[in-house]
């Protein structure tokens, strides 16, 4: 019920002001200590403050409630979107990868999920996953420039992978080569570091 009540809430929150959200948070985790959202808003808030490992706990019990309510089933695949973004911000690709595999699992319609999965893909170099997984956000969202941008993005540094001019330039290439961006998600409207795909350029 406490999920029912503070989830409309989860929205409304100023991310910008992550202090106070950890505050409205903790209140509401103080009255019912598996509210679910709450402890999706604290985890998200400290991931914002960059404490990623803290952040990471929160969302793990979020995944751990169980039950097959609608709202708990879209808070378990929101977690596991939040705890793969704190994992891509720590490097942990392919542990960023499983999270969006169990969101997936969860609601296979999720676009965060389809698309930082892409984003974990193209960081690993696996460009026809990141591909796939681009296309298929595409597909949940048509008018998503993020989606279509990236996928691109993959295609272009799938035909450079394969040229003969890249296995020389291979070595001085890594997922931290560029600069973060902010990557923003559509549903929550708050904002994640995230590295920019490797490859001939730093831009999708």
């Amino acid at each position: 019920a406490r999920n029912e009540v503070f989830g409309p809430v989860l929205v409304m929150i100023p991310f910008k002001d992550l202090d106070e959200a950890i505050a409205i948070a903790d209140k509401a985790i103080g009255a019912d200590a598996k509210c679910g959202a709450a402890l999706l808003v604290r985890g998200k808030a400290l991931a914002g403050k960059e404490d990623l490992a803290a952040a990471i706990k929160e969302f793990d019990q979020v995944t751990k409630l169980a039950g097959r309510e609608p709202s708990l089933i879209a808070l378990r695949a929101d977690a596991h979107v939040e705890r793969s973004k704190a994992q891509y911000a720590q490097g942990k690709y392919l542990e960023a990868v499983d999270s969006c595999y169990f969101a997936i699992l969860e609601k296979n319609d999720h676009f965060d999920a389809h698309f930082n999965r892409g984003l974990a893909y193209l960081a690993r170099h696996e460009y026809d996953k990141a591909i796939n997984s681009f296309s298929r956000a595409s597909q949940l969202d048509p008018k998503s420039a993020a989606a279509l941008s990236y996928r691109g993005f993959a295609q272009g540094a799938r035909i450079f992978a394969r040229s003969p001019r890249s296995a020389s330039s291979r070595a001085s290439t890594s997922p931290s080569s560029c600069r973060g961006s902010r990557i923003v998600s559509r549903h929550t409207g708050t904002s994640t570091r995230m590295a920019r795909p490797t490859g001939t350029t730093c831009s999708p």
